[in-house]
């Protein structure tokens, strides 16, 4: 699978991609942020998305993919938990890309795949309090807040604020 914007290439990751992404998501200041991934993130562990990513997209049940730039990794984007009515949106950028709009590039390219491609009705998405990249991503691509609450971190074994939000496909292709 393979998305194209102006500048990035959005697609499945492949074995070859393993120490690359290896390499670049075994960086606390991104780790910290997300759910369920392991610090320090080893080749296996990378080895292990790679295949759950490609079964799933597969399955039509998520589609976790990679961001590229130049034809180096700058992160991985992907719409998760999907089903006939909706998904959840998940980003991360590595260190080295902050700052250049690829989060929303790239989130914007999966939310007009996702409604558009897959039908979806709504998309939502996270974030732990504190993460203000995220949120500001989120809130430009016209995302709102529905809830927000406590829930334990398994990988960091601590209680994080969690904000939910959601898009639903009238108001982002209405805006877009």
């Amino acid at each position: 699978m393979e998305l194209l914007t102006k500048r990035l290439t959005i697609r499945s990751p492949v074995i070859e991609d393993a120490e690359e992404l290896r390499g670049k998501i075994n960086d606390f200041s991104i780790v910290q942020w997300l759910s369920n991934t392991p610090y320090p993130y080893d080749l296996g562990d990378a080895i292990g998305f790679i295949n759950r990513s490609n079964q799933a997209i597969k399955d039509s049940a998520a589609y976790n993919l990679v961001i590229e730039i130049e034809g180096e990794i700058a992160g991985g984007v992907g719409l998760f938990d999907v089903n006939e009515v909706g998904g959840e949106l998940g980003f991360w950028i590595a260190s080295k890309f902050w700052k250049r709009g690829i989060a929303t590039e790239a989130s914007k390219t999966m939310l007009y795949f996702g409604f558009k491609q897959l039908e979806l009705k709504t998309i939502k998405a996270s974030f732990k309090e504190g993460n203000e990249a995220s949120n500001k991503v989120l809130k430009k691509l016209g995302f709102i807040s529905i809830d927000q609450k406590l829930e334990d971190d398994e990988i960091f074994k601590q209680r994080v604020m969690m904000h939910f939000l959601e898009i639903k496909s009238s108001d982002y292709l209405f805006n877009n």
